[in-house]
């Protein structure tokens, strides 16, 4: 699948950072492209672009296995690999769609997040939006622009290829 979200940061006693983004899911593999850095994955090696920085950063996918964390390969399926409590919290409509929302409360007392809401497109079964409250004080709102379920998907945009980035600092960390 492809979507085009818009990730909201919430710091406390601070303005939100807002970011367009893109997310491109094959299996194991993605694509998370968005204004200051992309990160891809072959399903092997996790792979970090810092454009401004000009700096590549090569980690083992093992690496970034947070349980109970959200990442680009989980976002979608977090509540499937985790143990939450879950309620159906309310329905709305919304500009003509009906939405449910379910909020998730993780059974891990060590989990970063006190609780992630989703919300769900009712006819689609389609999520729309991801709001994850962390313990920390800060929030991540996915806002789920466009969803595509069947995209055509290059397996080139999942592969490292070094001589795309003469000039980078390429850090191996793996």
């Amino acid at each position: 699948f492809s979507v085009n979200f818009q990730l909201t940061l919430d710091l406390p006693e601070q303005s939100p950072e807002i970011q367009e983004g893109t997310l491109i899911k094959n299996g194991t593999q993605f694509l998370l492209k968005l204004e200051a850095q992309t990160i891809f994955s072959d399903g092997t090696t996790l792979v970090t672009i810092l454009e401004n920085n000009r700096e590549v950063q090569l980690m083992s996918t093992a690496e970034m296995d947070t349980p109970g964390g959200l990442s680009p390969e989980n976002i979608f399926s977090f509540y499937e690999n985790e143990p939450y409590e879950y309620a159906v919290i309310g329905n709305q409509t919304v500009q003509g769609q009906n939405l449910t929302a379910i909020e998730f409360k993780p059974l891990d007392q060590w989990s970063e997040y006190s609780k992630i809401r989703m919300t769900v497109l009712k006819s689609k079964n389609q999520i729309t939006m991801v709001e994850a409250f962390g313990k920390d004080g800060i929030s991540y709102i996915f806002d789920i622009k466009d969803f595509n379920s069947s995209p055509s998907i290059d397996a080139e945009l999942f592969t490292f290829n070094p001589e795309k980035y003469t000039g980078y600092h390429i850090e191996d960390l793996r």
